[in-house]
């Protein structure tokens, strides 16, 4: 069997910085790791994406292929609203890239395809037609979903007002039948967690072909605060990590400091909150006229920020998948107070290795335990930690892609 996979993936996977680059790069070095020769190719915004793609192809030491948008994103988008397409789907659509994909894989052998978005549809099609008309082994078509977007869009919808109500329930419409089709011609589709293969086989469709792909992490890298970092820490600060103009984390903050923080500063007024995290919008840089309140933007190490904090919160309202954070927040040993959102797909148990809070008063009550007891605080990470390094390999977490490969060998 051919070592050879193309990764076309729905942005540049670097820097890994937010959840589905962070979730491909990984799979790219696992990939890798384990003997594959990987190519990487996927559409450009602009000059800082080329750039990023150049890094990229250092790091890995592999093939990689960019295509500049030949349209602005306002245009793409205009069409997709005007046609019966979803948004995302006209948003990641590069003709030129679909015509390179088809040529490109007609001239080279490749074991499988691996699609990181539903939105690349159209890609996966172009290549599915292509196997249809080519008399040698067919490429294996994996489409990696990770999370159920159509489902994602739908909470938008049942959680905003006219006119993007509207808006988020076409999208939720389209992303569904989109996610439908994807099942249809994919030899596997991956899903990040067992909660959304049962939410996509509830909204969506099932099948067979539909198997849960978790994400790892980095335990190298997302390390406890120890030695000299040490004195880094500061006391009771409470930590949220994230893209800043990516609605499930600002609903997140938002409610947390409206409905959480005045509590927690009743019992704790030297209390600080630091949000950290790239293109934070206007909403989300207010909230730093409250003298408790930090808001970063973009930070270059994630680290010091993991390593000064007391507590860790992922107050969600909003989400979809296995939430990275969570994971390297429970690997640097923080102690997590979480929704239940937050904790989907995650191996913990409430009080356990983490804090599980349903609602805004066990929330509050949860993180005012945890920086009062010093106890409670330990526990909760030494657990943390332990369930990081016994379940979160990105080589085990990867298991399900090779079994994929092998069984789609078997087949032809």
């Amino acid at each position: 069997m051919s070592k050879r996979i193309l990764v076309i993936s729905q942005r540049v996977p670097y820097p890994p910085n937010k959840g589905e680059k962070i979730r491909t790069y990984h799979q790219i070095k696992c990939l890798m790791s384990e003997g594959f020769d990987v190519d990487v190719s996927c559409s450009l915004e602009d000059t800082q994406d080329q750039q990023h793609l150049k890094e990229l192809g250092t790091t890995i030491n592999g093939n990689t292929q960019g295509f500049l948008y030949k349209e602005a994103k306002w245009l793409r988008l205009f069409k997709g609203l005007v046609s019966a397409k979803s948004l995302s789907e006209a948003n990641f659509f590069n003709k030129q890239l679909q015509e390179w994909l088809v040529q490109h894989v007609a001239e080279h052998r490749y074991c499988a395809v691996l699609f990181t978005a539903s939105s690349l549809y159209p890609y996966a099609l172009a290549l599915q037609k292509n196997n249809a008309s080519n008399s040698s082994t067919p490429t294996a078509i994996f489409i990696d979903f990770m999370d159920v977007d159509s489902d994602k869009w739908q909470q938008y919808a049942n959680q905003s007002q006219w006119p993007m109500r509207v808006l988020y329930k076409r999208e939720a419409h389209l992303v569904r039948l989109l996610e439908k089709k994807c099942v249809d011609i994919a030899d596997k589709v991956f899903l990040i967690a067992k909660a959304e293969i049962a939410v996509f086989n509830k909204t969506v469709t099932r099948s067979q072909n539909v198997v849960e792909l978790g994400n790892g992490i980095d335990a190298h890298v997302f390390t406890p605060n120890a030695g000299e970092d040490k004195q880094q820490a500061v006391s009771n600060n409470v930590l949220f990590t994230g893209v800043m103009d990516y609605k499930p984390n600002i609903d997140a903050v938002i409610w947390f400091t409206k409905e959480i923080w005045p509590t927690v500063l009743s019992r704790f007024p030297d209390a600080t909150f630091t949000i950290a995290g790239m293109n934070p919008v206007e909403t989300v840089k207010k909230l730093a006229e409250h003298p408790s309140i930090e808001v970063t933007g973009f930070v270059d190490d994630i680290m010091p920020y993991f390593h000064r904090a007391s507590a860790f919160v992922a107050p969600f309202q909003i989400a979809r998948g296995v939430q990275n954070k969570v994971l390297q927040a429970m690997s640097c040993g923080l102690p997590v107070i979480t929704t239940p959102m937050g904790a989907e797909g995650i191996l913990c148990e409430n009080e356990e290795n983490v804090l599980i809070a349903r609602h805004a008063d066990e929330f509050a009550a949860a993180l005012i335990d945890t920086l009062r007891s010093s106890a409670l605080a330990e526990q909760l990470s030494l657990n943390a930690r332990k369930t990081i390094l016994e379940h979160y390999s990105w080589e085990s977490k990867m298991a399900p892609f090779f079994n994929a490969l092998t069984e789609n060998r078997h087949q032809q």
